[in-house]
């Protein structure tokens, strides 16, 4: 139906429901017998226009319009100029990019308006300052830029209405400040905010997901902020948050925060909950929670935090929940956690450097006293690790499993790029190195310097591979040429192409070629450097042996009995290591001489290449456009 059949009122309603029956507009004799009707809800059809005779005097009872899911893009100045009794006005989800500074003005009795899912860009000026009784104020996902006091205030009028709710999440907002605008509750969040000035009134701030380095008060010593969330922004000192002195819940997440210190949070006596998750801390001093008594809800997750003593939180008695998640730890006094927060109930422990066995005892005793193993919905895809109840762990006994599988995954898992794999593979190592300390250092050294053997290795025949690839490529362009030889059309600047890319996968091969000898060669170097330290330790050995038989000539001399003394020395060396035999000195003298050999013809190939190339290059760039395809061909691969 096009319009309101106005033979409906014929019954007097109170109550008039019409959703999506495909009203296109509201004319000024469709509502004409609606003298009673109070509530009108018009959602879901095809209005496009509200002009300034769709309402008039006949409809002054009406409380609620609902006006939702339309495609209105215009609303007259005085389209509202008789519902001086309406309370709840809904326009949402239309397609209203304006509205005029004064077309709420008559609507004295207003309480709630919604605009939420509009394309609205500019409030205008004095919008909402005439509302006195107006409670909540609903903007959220437009394209807003901008907004000023003066949209809800207005110097001239003296009203300053007291809103509980201003909702302004979802739009492009790049500063706020309203200072003189008494609102309970403001949310902001999902903008591209800068910087917040507000008005001490504010008793809930959402601002996640911004921009905000700085937050003021119109008199911070007077706000009655209760609970401000500021997740996800640009937030680095505490020192203005640090006074609400009302302050219930902080949420300070993800924000890359100065160091704390035993004064930030000092005047935030009534926190119950504060989230300190991702603030990129590595340090807690005793007394920093000192006087957060009433504190029953703490989030340290995803820090820098490598050690972390319990009892600095134990003015915190009531804590329910902690969670530790995504730290370094790998030890946590847990015996006298139970007697500080008897009323501890979940703990967050998953993602940390635990060893298997330290963390048995820890999951025990949660066990034991109640205590429930929070675990995040990250950390729910099960991994290829040794695990306690679902927390990760590394294995004592086995110090480089974690290193042997990261490595496994990389030659097996083709979904996971190289860098990944490489990243995963570091991360096992320092923390397995922090872990087993410097008594575990050689044999670290020698799996890692496996490890990176293994890699360069494939990443070489990776290499080779390719270089096939581009050849059997280059193969069969130049025989698709060769094919057209016959014929003049065949392209010129084609043939140049492809001798070009001939000469560059010859020029790759070479330096693949010169790259694996250096890799060869650094292998040989090692093992060289492991001869000399073998020959320095005989050295040192035979040094001994020299004392000890000037000590057996001595004692032969000065002797009768020198088969007794030879029995002695006999018996004494057999308790201890024997030495190089001399084939093994002249092999380790041969070896040094073979790898100084090899280094002079690897420099010596070196050079000789590069002056070959060069003269290759010179050739074939002089002579490609003379020479036969053929002979092309033949020379290029």
């Amino acid at each position: 139906m096009p319009d309101i059949p106005s033979e409906i009122f014929s019954l007097s309603p109170r109550k008039l429901s019409l959703v999506q029956c495909g009203i296109q507009q509201i004319s000024k004799r469709s509502l004409q017998s609606a003298s009673v009707l109070s509530e009108l809800n018009l959602a879901q059809n095809n209005i496009t226009e509200l002009t300034n005779d769709a309402f008039d005097h006949h409809y002054r009872p009406l409380l609620t319009l609902n006006l939702t899911a339309n495609s209105i893009s215009v609303i007259q100045s005085y389209a509202f100029q008789y519902l001086t009794s309406l309370t709840v006005l809904l326009l949402s989800q239309n397609k209203l990019q304006t509205l005029a500074g004064n077309v709420f003005s008559p609507l004295t009795a207003l309480k709630s308006v919604n605009l939420a899912s509009n394309e609205l860009r500019v409030l205008e000026e004095g919008l909402f300052s005439t509302n006195a009784q107006i409670t909540t104020i609903q903007l959220q996902n437009n394209q807003i830029n901008t907004v000023d006091g003066n949209v809800f205030y207005s110097e001239a009028d003296s009203q300053l209405p007291s809103l509980e709710y201003i909702i302004l999440r979802d739009n492009n907002i790049t500063e706020i400040n309203i200072p003189n605008v008494r609102v309970s509750n403001l949310i902001l969040s999902n903008n591209r905010i800068t910087h917040i000035h507000v008005s001490s009134k504010v008793h809930y701030l959402e601002a996640e997901n911004n921009r905000i380095s700085s937050i003021t008060f119109d008199n911070v010593a007077e706000a009655e902020l209760q609970q401000l969330k500021l997740k996800n922004n640009s937030i680095s000192s505490l020192d203005v948050i640090g006074q609400l002195e009302k302050l219930e819940t902080l949420d300070v997440s993800y924000n890359s925060l100065d160091p704390l210190n035993v004064t930030t949070f000092g005047m935030l006596k009534h926190l119950t909950v504060l989230d300190l998750a991702k603030t990129n801390i590595s340090n807690l001093q005793h007394g920093t929670f000192g006087h957060q008594e009433a504190l029953t809800w703490l989030d340290l997750s995803y820090n820098n935090l490598d050690q972390l003593d319990i009892d600095m939180l134990v003015s915190s008695s009531r804590l329910k929940s902690l969670y530790l998640e995504g730290n370094p730890l790998t030890h946590l006094e847990f015996s006298q956690m139970k007697t500080y927060f008897p009323e501890l109930k979940d703990i967050g422990i998953g993602d940390n450097d635990w060893s298997c066995a330290y963390l048995t005892k820890l999951v025990a005793y949660c066990n034991e006293q109640s205590i429930e193993l929070y675990k995040a919905a990250s950390l729910d895809v099960p991994k290829n690790q040794p695990h306690v109840k679902g927390v990760y762990c590394s294995d004592d006994k086995h110090l480089t499993r974690n290193w042997t599988t990261a490595v496994q995954h990389l030659y097996n898992d083709t979904n996971r790029s190289a860098g990944d794999a490489l990243e995963l593979l570091f991360r096992n190592v320092l923390a397995d190195v922090r872990r087993s300390g410097s008594d575990h250092s050689e044999a670290i050294n020698k799996t890692l310097d496996v490890v990176v053997f293994n890699l360069t290795k494939q990443l070489f025949q990776m290499q080779s591979d390719l270089d096939t690839l581009r050849q059997a490529q280059l193969e069969t362009q130049l025989t698709y040429l060769s094919n057209h030889t016959q014929n003049s059309n065949y392209s010129l600047e084609e043939l140049k192409r492809v001798i070009e890319s001939t000469n560059n996968l010859r020029l790759d091969k070479q330096e693949l070629a010169i790259k694996t000898m250096e890799f060869n060669f650094s292998q040989q170097l090692s093992k060289v450097d492991e001869a000399l330290e073998m020959a320095k330790k005989n050295g040192a050995k035979l040094t001994v042996l020299e004392k000890r038989i000037e000590q057996l000539v001595d004692s032969v001399v000065k002797s009768k009995d020198i088969y007794s003394i030879l029995a002695a020395e006999k018996q004494t060396y057999q308790t201890k290591d024997n030495i190089g035999s001399p084939n093994e000195g002249n092999a380790l003298i041969g070896t040094v001489l073979a790898i100084v050999c090899l280094m002079l013809s690897l420099q010596v190939f070196v050079m000789y290449n590069k002056h070959r190339r060069s003269q290759r290059i010179k050739r074939s760039q002089t002579s490609h456009e003379n020479t036969s395809l053929t002979a092309i061909v033949d020379h290029q691969i």
